[in-house]
């Protein structure tokens, strides 16, 4: 009995100094390797500092091809789409769209439309696109509609039928898009996205989903801003997880540092991550897709940065 009961507690504190032994290892890894959850706590870090956000580590970088002419039947992506004009879209936007249209199938803006948004704003920016002949849709973000209920919120549902409180599916371009406003998430993922997501895979479009914020802690350091934003943001190794499909996810959120591309990109397993934004610099640049292809166009200008 007493041998039982002392080889019983080797066997324990075996166990114990085991467990002790491969939590420090991967400890040490996590500084070393830069291994999950690095990423995260560097940045929850800068979020309480103020500091700067860990840049992406070259593994996780990939490249999206730059297109020289819009093919027609073309769906155009931009994100912080007002830089450059509190009233009004990017002039090079607005220049872009009027020499395209005949080019594009459709419009999705990624949040931060209007810089100050009010009914009179988007009215105009309505009547542009009924002008142009262009069709469009806006996943809000927060300079569009702040954070939870507000008078920007209703403003902005008073003057558009669709709703994003439930992830609505979208066709076009050889594509389904998911589109998600993620100003109601603290730019998490929704588990009801993730699901609708897993469920609209078809085997023969590309799936993608739309939203303002980044959905990982590994792009933080291309976001405009870093307030609006959980402290919980999941880590691209966690979220590529819970995803049984291939998806690419697209955030408006980006595109205001000058130091940066206008496109970033990640990509890990099934998950290509893309944040694309508009600073109204020369390396201005929106997302283009045809048959069911991304690449980048530029659309700047030779001008200063600007908010």
């Amino acid at each position: 009995m007493l041998r039982r009961l002392r080889h019983s507690n080797i066997l324990k504190y075996a166990s114990i100094a085991s467990l002790i032994s491969a939590s420090f290892i991967y400890g040490v890894s996590v500084g070393a390797y830069k291994v999950f959850p690095y990423n995260l706590l560097k940045n929850a870090k800068a979020k309480i500092t103020g500091s700067e956000p860990l840049p992406l580590h070259k593994r996780l970088k990939c490249e999206i091809p730059q297109v020289q002419n819009v093919s027609p039947d073309s769906v155009v992506i931009v994100g912080h789409a007002y830089s450059g004009s509190q009233d009004f879209i990017n002039p090079s936007l607005e220049r872009f769209l009027k020499t395209q249209s005949k080019n594009i199938d459709h419009v999705f803006f990624t949040g931060d439309v209007l810089g100050r948004p009010s009914q009179s704003k988007w009215e105009n920016l309505k009547a542009f696109f009924t002008t142009e002949s262009l069709d469009f849709s806006i996943i809000p973000g927060n300079h569009d509609v702040g954070f939870g209920d507000n008078a920007l919120r209703d403003i902005f549902t008073s003057q558009f039928e669709f709703s994003h409180m439930k992830p609505i599916t979208f066709r076009a371009a050889d594509a389904t898009f998911i589109l998600e406003d993620s100003t109601l998430l603290d730019g998490k993922l929704s588990q009801e996205s993730i699901s609708t997501l897993n469920q609209n895979y078809d085997g023969e479009h590309k799936l993608i989903l739309l939203r303002h914020h980044i959905p990982v802690t590994e792009l933080l350091y291309s976001a405009n801003r870093l307030s609006g934003y959980a402290d919980d943001l999941h880590a691209i190794v966690e979220l590529e997880r819970q995803i049984t499909q291939n998806l690419t996810i697209i955030a408006g959120d980006g595109g205001q540092n000058s130091k940066l591309s206008g496109s970033e990109c990640a990509q890990f397993g099934k998950i290509k991550i893309i944040v694309n934004g508009l600073g109204n610099v020369a390396r201005d640049e929106v997302l283009i897709i045809h048959s069911g292809q991304i690449g980048r166009y530029k659309i700047g200008q030779n001008r200063k940065a600007s908010d």
